[in-house]
């Protein structure tokens, strides 16, 4: 199960933002050739904007607007290397509401 998912599973939020921070790591750490030993049609960095996002609203439940919306624009740098499907879409859709949100 990839670490992000690990962070949706934890009973204390506190504990989310580390799974988070895994999970980035270890997309930082994987090499466009590792990755499509794996996934051909995978790209490392379209991972980014999710991950991004996550830390983001990991940041928001506790109430740390500010490492939030430092998190959020992370996000907004990197959704340039989302695909054009509907995950993208749905990823996109979420970093405008989390946005909302933030204001």
């Amino acid at each position: 199960m990839p670490a992000h998912h690990l962070a949706d599973l934890q009973d204390d939020p506190r504990a989310e933002p580390e799974w988070d921070r895994r999970a980035l790591a270890a997309a930082d750490s994987l090499t466009a050739e590792r990755a499509r030993t794996y996934e051909p049609a995978r790209q490392v960095r379209a991972f980014h904007p999710s991950l991004h996002l996550n830390l983001a609203s990991d940041h928001l439940k506790p109430g740390e607007p500010d490492l939030a919306r430092e998190q959020l624009e992370r996000a907004v740098r990197t959704l340039d290397v989302l695909p054009e499907d509907a995950c993208g879409a749905g990823i996109r859709a979420a970093v405008d509401e989390l946005r909302q949100r933030l204001r």
